[in-house]
């Protein structure tokens, strides 16, 4: 057996449970494609886009960070997504199904709150938020929505 660092092991599990999770929530034929948008492209979510691009029937349609120099990295792993600096641009298209979220960690709650609003289901890095108000909002968005979280 491959010997598999933590990390790589997180990131894989989260990326499959996102892919599957979306997959399950609304009727899929068997070709059909779940579409995601990786928002922060550090080492998590390097980690995420590894893992996205491994998964058959995922398509990895945007990567977005604010950094010019790990965009332009991450782009030479997906030359097919399109790279962007601002996660509106991904929330605004009605083909994405799901984001997954590895900012900095006070852009946890901001994103996902957006990306719930935008109708998304939502991978994100720990920790989801920062305080317990924060978490409750969360909550509530995934209740009036319907999406996961």
């Amino acid at each position: 057996m491959q010997n598999m660092r933590r990390r790589d092991f997180v990131a894989t599990t989260a990326a499959t449970s996102l892919a599957l999770a979306t997959a399950s929530s609304r009727a899929t034929e068997a070709n059909e494609k779940v579409v995601v948008g990786i928002i922060g492209l550090g080492g998590q979510g390097r980690g995420h886009l590894s893992s996205y691009l491994d998964i058959p029937n995922v398509e990895v349609a945007y990567i977005c960070d604010v950094d010019a120099t790990r965009l332009r990295e991450a782009a030479k792993i997906a030359p097919n997504a399109k790279a962007v600096n601002d996660l509106r641009k991904i929330l605004d298209d009605p083909s994405i199904d799901a984001v997954s979220i590895a900012t900095p960690d006070h852009w946890h709650t901001p994103a996902s709150l957006l990306a719930l609003a935008a109708g998304k289901h939502v991978y994100v890095e720990k920790p989801c938020s920062h305080n317990v108000r924060e978490g409750r909002w969360l909550v509530e968005a995934t209740q009036r929505t319907g999406k996961l979280l």
